[in-house]
C-alpha cells in the first residue's frame, strides 16, 4: 500500500515491529477499559510481538496512524477461524488512542484495509 495522504484523512502505514509497544499500550487500554477485545487482562509485549511476527510471516497487513512519530491508531486483518467452512471470511481489528478518538483515525484505518 503506498503512503499516500488522502485529502481530509491521516496517513496510514505499514507498522514495524518498533511499532509492537505502542499498539499494544492502545490494545491493553482497550482491554482494561472497553468490550472491544475478548480478552479480560492486559497481554504481554512478547505475546504482541509473536502476533506480530504471525500477521506478517502470514501476509496479513497490520497498519498504523502516526502523529509526528507517535502510533496513534492500528489495524489488521487475518482468518476469522482455522475451519475450512471459514476461509472465505476474515476478521478484522481496528483500535485508536483513546485520547485520539473522533480525529477519523478509524475511518482512515478502515479504509485502507478495506484497500
Amino acid at each position: 500500500m503506498p503512503d499516500l495522504p488522502t485529502p481530509g484523512l491521516p496517513t496510514v502505514r505499514p507498522a514495524t515491529r518498533a511499532d509492537v509497544p505502542a499498539i499494544l499500550e492502545i490494545y491493553n487500554h482497550a482491554v482494561l477499559h472497553t468490550t472491544a477485545s475478548y480478552d479480560l487482562e492486559p497481554v504481554s509485549l512478547e505475546s504482541r510481538l509473536e502476533w506480530f511476527d504471525h500477521k506478517v510471516q502470514g501476509g496479513w497487513p497490520v497498519l498504523v496512524t502516526d502523529r509526528d512519530g507517535v502510533v496513534t491508531g492500528w489495524a489488521t486483518f487475518g482468518p476469522f477461524r482455522e475451519k475450512p467452512g471459514y476461509r472465505f471470511t476474515a476478521e478484522h481489528s481496528v483500535y485508536v488512542r483513546h485520547d485520539c478518538r473522533g480525529q477519523g483515525l478509524g475511518r482512515a484505518l478502515l479504509l485502507a484495509l478495506i484497500g
